[in-house]
């Protein structure tokens, strides 16, 4: 016992070590939405009011898309502790991820209890090491380290999944109720969830009907809870503000998505009809049915290419390391291994990961930008489950060759290192721009030249400058709040908007800060702020 207590701390800190160390100076920067979380759990704690002067929001307004208010309310408490800073934001962040390495410790343990033809040291065995590759995978590092919704609800998810197994083995109604509380938190905290676990509950009753039948009364006290606690995100779709995320990334709403597709498959239905003298094609209702069905099938099934999953990630640059896949690449064949060897093994667990590995990218294929690392995170422990499922049975075959695990084992090391090179080296200067690098240096600029200038004018070039002037300069929120309405274009003397600078210029006692081709090279310049990699992101000059 004490040597499995052991290796569970020991993965514990592996884990902590790689979430903790550095983390509000790596990624470089906040971005936008971080400082807005951050504001936002500020001005709760100082007034108990959100920006816009709303008291305990069930949904943050921020920049209009109304995120889920759990990350936020989480952050309350670590900016109380550690003060309004980088760390303090990611916190929770961090603290979900390494929970979540635990969580799924007890997880896996408990899904290979049920099963009788695993030995009891291969439970403990294959728990921990898919602790350990959740502890150390690039997919999870790269979001437990910043303030992402998305790693706070996978670890609700997570909570749910061990609970209902935990029900599912003791038939103690208590953690029936925990499962039902914990799903309830998944979709409080990020809007995918939303979608996933309703999705995924209605694939449990399907599985499990017989059960409904036998503990009908637990399964229903469990189901009231649950929708008890659904009753505020009810309200908030009445309101329309639950639906205002969804309207801007739906490939419902976006034109130039359908449109594309749209083309494609007139051009290859016009090929195939041609032999039959060119028939009406589609009706229009038909039309539409079969490009979105064709767009949400091809998106859905992006969550699972190799290029998504082990070389490039989603391509968005905040999403992984640069040069790396979601996952470490040593993993592809263990991974395939672990999903022969449970079919060949009839595992009974596979009832349980199996749905819910496909119903995890299911919001993600509905929204633009299919693959998607963040909307899809929830299917990463179902990823790392199989992984060590395949390696456990792998030991068994290589285990009369040592110097094959040998050679294996050093592979994963250095690939490991590589990540952490790439991960602490490289990304912070190739991607800097990614996180909107350069504001807390241009605001902490802005501040050291005083209060000489009567207006200061800062460029929209990178998108919600305002929020970044409220967050490093701790901006009152009592006084923000007054001026909410109209404050992402201009509070006290900020004013933030496109830079005119022939006339800007004429202004008296005017402080600019523009893009570089904003700003002519006549100009006399203050000071300039650079991105990580040498090029340059605000010049300031002044009137």
């Amino acid at each position: 016992m004490k040597r499995k207590t052991a290796v569970l701390l020991t993965i514990l800190l592996v884990a902590a070590a790689l979430r903790l160390y550095q983390l509000g100076q790596n990624p470089p920067s906040l971005d936008w939405d971080e400082a807005s979380i951050g504001y936002n759990a500020y001005s709760i704690l100082k007034t108990g009011k959100d920006e816009y002067g709303n008291s305990f929001p069930i949904a943050i307004r921020s920049f209009n898309d109304y995120k889920p208010p759990l990350y936020t309310y989480a952050a309350v408490s670590s900016i109380a502790v550690f003060g309004l800073t980088e760390f303090a934001v990611r916190f929770p962040s961090a603290l979900a991820g390494i929970l979540t390495v635990l969580v799924t410790y007890f997880l896996v343990k408990e899904l290979f209890t049920i099963n009788k033809t695993i030995k009891q040291f291969n439970n403990i065995a294959i728990a921990a090491l898919a602790a350990l590759l959740l502890a150390i995978s690039p997919w999870h590092l790269q979001f437990s380290r910043v303030a992402f919704e998305a790693n706070l609800a996978l670890f609700f998810f997570t909570l749910a999944m061990y609970l209902f197994l935990k029900w599912l083995r003791s038939a103690k109604a208590v953690f029936l109720f925990g499962s039902s509380i914990a799903f309830a938190s998944t979709m409080y905290t990020y809007h995918s969830a939303r979608a996933v676990v309703p999705a995924f509950i209605l694939l449990m009753a399907l599985i499990f009907r017989k059960l409904l039948v036998q503990r009908w009364k637990e399964i229903g006290l469990g189901f009231i809870v649950g929708l008890f606690l659904m009753v505020p995100i009810a309200l908030t779709f009445i309101r329309g503000s639950a639906q205002a995320r969804f309207s801007v990334v739906s490939v419902f709403t976006n034109p130039g998505i359908y449109t594309q597709e749209q083309e494609r498959l007139e051009r290859q239905a016009e090929y195939r009809t041609e032999d039959s003298d060119r028939g009406s094609i589609f009706a229009p209702f038909h039309q539409r049915s079969l490009v979105f069905t064709t767009i949400i099938v091809e998106g859905y099934l992006k969550h699972f290419n190799f290029d998504f999953l082990f070389l490039r990630g989603d391509g968005i640059g905040r999403h992984s390391a640069v040069g790396m896949g979601l996952l470490y690449l040593w993993e592809f064949p263990f991974l395939l291994y672990g999903l022969y060897t449970m079919i060949k093994d009839k595992w009974s667990g596979m009832k349980l990961i199996f749905p819910w590995l496909a119903v995890a990218p299911l919001a993600s294929a509905l929204t633009t930008q299919a693959p998607h690392a963040v909307r899809a995170l929830l299917m990463l422990p179902v990823l790392q489950i199989i992984t060590a499922y395949g390696i456990i049975h792998a030991l068994r075959i290589l285990k009369k060759n040592r110097y094959v695990s040998v050679f294996i084992g050093l592979l994963v090391c250095i690939n490991f290192v590589y990540y952490l090179n790439l991960y602490y080296i490289h990304t912070p200067i190739e991607r800097s721009h990614d996180w909107q690098y350069g504001y807390k240096e241009m605001v902490e600029i802005v501040t050291s030249l005083g209060d000489d200038a009567e207006t200061v004018i800062v460029t929209q070039r990178y998108d919600q400058p305002y929020i970044f002037f409220l967050f490093y300069d701790k901006t009152d929120p009592s006084y923000y709040q007054s001026v909410a309405e109209s404050g992402a274009a201009g509070f006290g003397k900020y004013r933030f908007r496109k830079v005119e600078y022939a006339k800007d210029s004429q202004l008296p006692r005017t402080l600019i800060i523009g893009a570089p081709d904003e700003i002519p090279s006549d100009a006399t310049v203050l000071d300039t702020v650079k991105f990580r990699n040498g090029q340059t992101a605000f010049v300031l000059t002044r009137t």
